[in-house]
């Protein structure tokens, strides 16, 4: 009978019907329910956007769930959509402790970090400072990335932004246009600092990280410097723009 449910629930929730899992769990007698079908509640009342709903029912199971990486990372996903980074990063560090080595869960717990630390957040990073007279690059190292921030919604660079996308339409630079800028440069003139590197961009930042270890400290580093030779040799930008712009693959 379970394994009927399940497979019913499975369906629903590749069809986005939410809704339906949460009215079916809850018809179940409250002997029927077990871990896993209160784990799969949560899951429905999270895609529901139902936070606290999702967080009630999982932490009535917080003494099965503890050392279960998909537990913590439904946990963390509550928290972390209500805007409470700083609750739901223990549950991310729980996850990769666990061994959880899924990219949705690398990504989640690279948001957090960005948002902490965007927001002057206390959060357990070194900052290697490049240039101290820099405001809109930031380079983080921590226990498990070292991540190079690009704050794009600083006046310098929106009004840099501004010029790319009078220069070409198609160069409007949000994050994704950043991403796909540097994507293209950097493999055009310096494809080392791309190896092993993983990319987030947002509306108002780009984020690029490494795993930590010395060569790719050494690659961050790089990273953070050609960026900043780039904003501050604006003429460049617009010479690059003027140039490839059709063979950017913009957002």
């Amino acid at each position: 009978m379970e394994k009927e449910i399940l497979n019913q629930l499975e369906v629903w929730f590749q069809n986005d019907e939410h809704q339906e899992i949460v009215d079916l769990i809850k018809a179940l007698p409250k002997e029927d329910l077990n871990y896993n079908l209160i784990g799969q509640l949560g899951r429905a009342y999270n895609n529901l956007e139902q936070y606290d709903l999702a967080l009630e029912v999982l932490s009535s199971v917080a003494n099965l769930g503890s050392d279960d990486a998909l537990w913590n990372f439904r946990m963390a996903y509550s928290y972390f959509y209500k805007n409470d980074y700083q609750e739901a990063l223990p549950f991310l560090e729980r996850c990769l402790e666990l061994g959880d080595e899924e990219e949705n869960t690398r990504l989640l717990y690279q948001w957090c970090q960005n948002e902490l630390a965007e927001n002057n957040i206390n959060l357990e990073f070194e900052e290697l400072i490049i240039d101290p007279n820099i405001e809109y690059i930031r380079l983080l190292k921590t226990e498990n990335f070292i991540s190079v921030l690009f704050l794009i919604e600083q006046e310098k660079v929106l009004k840099i932004a501004e010029n790319m996308e009078k220069i070409n339409q198609k160069a409007y630079m949000n994050g994704y246009n950043w991403e796909a800028f540097l994507n293209f440069y950097l493999a055009k003139y310096h494809p080392v600092v791309l190896e092993k590197m993983d990319s987030d961009p947002e509306a108002g930042m780009y984020v690029a990280h490494y795993e930590p270890s010395a060569v790719n400290e050494t690659k961050a580093k790089m990273l953070a410097k050609i960026m900043i030779e780039l904003v501050e040799n604006e003429e460049k930008l617009y010479s690059l723009v003027k140039e490839y712009a059709s063979e950017i693959e913009w957002d």
